[in-house]
C-alpha cells in the first residue's frame, strides 16, 4: 500500500453570507428610557422618606416580636432541673400568710406598668438614635432650641453611657415582662432565684432610675416629661413585688434551717411543710375582687402619700436650697 499525503476535494462554499444592512438596529443608549406611570409612582414612593409614625411602628413592633420570641421559647416554658417533690407540692401560701404573693392577678400590676415604661423608653431610645425626629414634651423647655426631654436625652449625662441609655432602660423593662409572666403561683418556692433576680432588677435599677430624675434639674437644669413618668412606673413596682420577694427569703431561711441544701433549693425549689393551698384566683372574678387581690400588702398611708406630695412640689418649684 502506498504511502503519501492525502488530499481532499472541497468543493467552494456557495452559502450566502448575511449582509450588514440586514442586522437589527442598535438602540441608542442616550436615548431617555420609557417612563410608564406605574414606574413614576414605584419611584416616588421607594424615594420618599418614611414618615416618624411608621419608623417609630416598625421600631416597636420588631422590638416587641423579638421580646416575643424570646419569652415563648425561654421563659415562659417550664425550666429544666426543677426539684420533683418541690413540683408535687400544691401548696401555695406560705405559713403565716393569708394569701399567695405570686398569683398572676399579684404580678398583673407589675406587667402592665412594665410595658407602659418599655413604650415610654423606647420612645426616647428612637429619639437618641435617629428614628424620629422629635420627642412629645408639654411642660418643661431648655436653654436652648431643644425641649425638655430632648435636651435631657441628648446632655452630657445621657451621653455618658457608651449605648443609649433609652435603650438600657426598655431592656430592663422588658426583663421585668418577661419575668412577671414566667413561672406559676409556686414560684416564690420552687423558682427562688428567678424571684430573687426579679428583685434585683426592680429594685435596685428602680433605685438607679429615681437617682437619675433627681440630678436632672441640678446637673442639666430641665426636667422630661417622658423620664418622669417611667420613673413613676418602676417606683409604682417595687411594692407590688415586695410581698413575694420577702416569702422567697422567708421560704429560703425555713428551708435551711430545717437541713434542706441552701443552693440546691435556691436554684431548683422544694416543698415546704406548713403551707395552705387555695391562693389561686381566676380572673373571671369581678373587677374589684382583682384590683382588691392584686394590690394585696400595698398600703398607703397618709404620712406617705403627704411626703410624696410634699416631694413633687419642691421637685417642680424654683425653690433652690
Amino acid at each position: 500500500m502506498a504511502k503519501g499525503p492525502v488530499l481532499f476535494d472541497l468543493e467552494e462554499d456557495t452559502t450566502a453570507r448575511p449582509s450588514v444592512s440586514d442586522a437589527p438596529p442598535v438602540p441608542d443608549v442616550g436615548a431617555p428610557a420609557p417612563q410608564g406611570q406605574a414606574m413614576q409612582i414605584a419611584a416616588r414612593l421607594a424615594a420618599r422618606k418614611p414618615s416618624k409614625l411608621v419608623r417609630l411602628f416598625w421600631w416597636l413592633l420588631t422590638t416587641l416580636i423579638g421580646a416575643l420570641v424570646v419569652a415563648l421559647t425561654i421563659l415562659i416554658p417550664m425550666m429544666p432541673g426543677m426539684s420533683r417533690e418541690g413540683m408535687m407540692d400544691d401548696t401555695d401560701i406560705p405559713p403565716g400568710w393569708s394569701y399567695c404573693p405570686s398569683t398572676y392577678v399579684q404580678r398583673l400590676p407589675i406587667i402592665a406598668l412594665g410595658v407602659v415604661g418599655f413604650i415610654l423608653s423606647r420612645v426616647l431610645s428612637a429619639y437618641q438614635l435617629g428614628h424620629v425626629d422629635g420627642v412629645w414634651e408639654p411642660f418643661f423647655s431648655s436653654p436652648v432650641a431643644l425641649n425638655g426631654t430632648e435636651y435631657i436625652i441628648t446632655s452630657d449625662v445621657s451621653k455618658a453611657w457608651p449605648i443609649a441609655d433609652g435603650g438600657l432602660g426598655a431592656m430592663s423593662y422588658m426583663f421585668e415582662i418577661m419575668m412577671g409572666v414566667m413561672g406559676s403561683r409556686l414560684r416564690w418556692r420552687t423558682m427562688p432565684w428567678m424571684v430573687a433576680l426579679f428583685g434585683i432588677v426592680v429594685g435596685p435599677l428602680g433605685v438607679i432610675s429615681i437617682y437619675f430624675i433627681i440630678i436632672q434639674p441640678i446637673a442639666i437644669g430641665t426636667y422630661c416629661t417622658i423620664c418622669l413618668m417611667a420613673a413613676l412606673a418602676m417606683l409604682i413596682m417595687i411594692p407590688f413585688s415586695l410581698d413575694e420577694i420577702v416569702a422567697m427569703v422567708q421560704f429560703m431561711v425555713w428551708n435551711t434551717r430545717r437541713g434542706r441544701p441552701f443552693w440546691r433549693a435556691f436554684f431548683r425549689g422544694d416543698a415546704l411543710p406548713g403551707g395552705t393551698t387555695g391562693g389561686e384566683m381566676s380572673f373571671d372574678a369581678q373587677p374589684m375582687q382583682i384590683f382588691r387581690q392584686s394590690a394585696r400588702g400595698v398600703t398607703v398611708p397618709w404620712t406617705l402619700g403627704l411626703s410624696a406630695a410634699i416631694g413633687v412640689f419642691l421637685m417642680l418649684s424654683l425653690i433652690h436650697i
